[in-house]
């Protein structure tokens, strides 16, 4: 499983919250990329190269009860094939991120992400 992931937020302590799992996340073999341009927000997903997801609905509980966002799903082996080329062109735009390397991130800021993802929810 492979995750392109915004390389700044718009929102400092949303990101800091979620890079709070990021040592898990590689330690259990997710590979990780940073997006390098300014801004991304969609959210898509392709499993099994068929059953595609392509939306803005974030993973809190936000966009759960208070944000009106939208997915639209998509099964279907040809959508799926163009979804994870597409993924495969911005993957090639992205900083990979190594578990050796995000250990090397100061103190500080490990604090801070703690404290931004224990905020998750007013986030």
């Amino acid at each position: 499983m492979a995750l392109i992931v915004p390389s700044e937020s718009d929102v400092a302590l949303v990101q800091r919250a979620s890079e709070h799992l990021f040592d898990r996340l590689l330690r259990r073999g997710v590979e990780i990329y940073l997006w390098r341009e300014t801004h991304m927000h969609a959210k898509t997903a392709v499993v099994d190269g068929v059953w595609s997801v392509v939306g803005s609905y974030n993973l809190d509980a936000v966009s759960m009860f208070q944000n009106n966002e939208l997915v639209i799903e998509s099964v279907g082996a040809s959508f799926g094939a163009w979804m994870n080329q597409q993924f495969a062109r911005d993957q090639a735009q992205c900083a990979p991120v190594t578990l050796a390397e995000w250990r090397r991130r100061p103190v500080w800021r490990r604090l801070i992400e703690w404290l931004a993802y224990r905020m998750r929810r007013w986030l």
